[in-house]
């Protein structure tokens, strides 16, 4: 099981502190926070896949994940910001090109 640590230092950054409504594991995956997110945030994310994330996009995540992340979409910080994982960008262009995604396993 990965660690769970807010994405943000932000003043609306949300720390995780049980289990998601429906969930039995502390684990959020991307097709779980996925429909979860605004529209824009979705938009956002298929328009600039592979991108550093925007101090807004990931307070939509965080807010969608309760602040859990997950290893197999969530990548850490760089110095541009926070980054997705590669499967989850690919997860993200599958989910772009109207196809059905496998899921990312952890």
């Amino acid at each position: 099981m990965g660690s769970r640590r807010p994405i943000l230092e932000h003043p609306d950054a949300i720390t995780f502190t049980g289990h998601l409504p429906g969930s039995d594991t502390d684990s959020v995956k991307i097709d779980e926070w996925w429909p979860l997110v605004t529209a824009e945030t979705r938009d956002w994310l298929v328009a600039h896949n592979g991108e550093p994330l925007t101090p807004q996009v990931s307070a939509d995540i965080l807010a969608a994940t309760h602040g859990a992340t997950e290893p197999g979409w969530w990548a850490g910080d760089s110095a541009e910001g926070p980054q997705l994982t590669d499967a989850a960008v690919d997860w993200i262009e599958t989910i772009a090109n109207g196809e059905d995604p496998a899921p990312i396993a952890q």
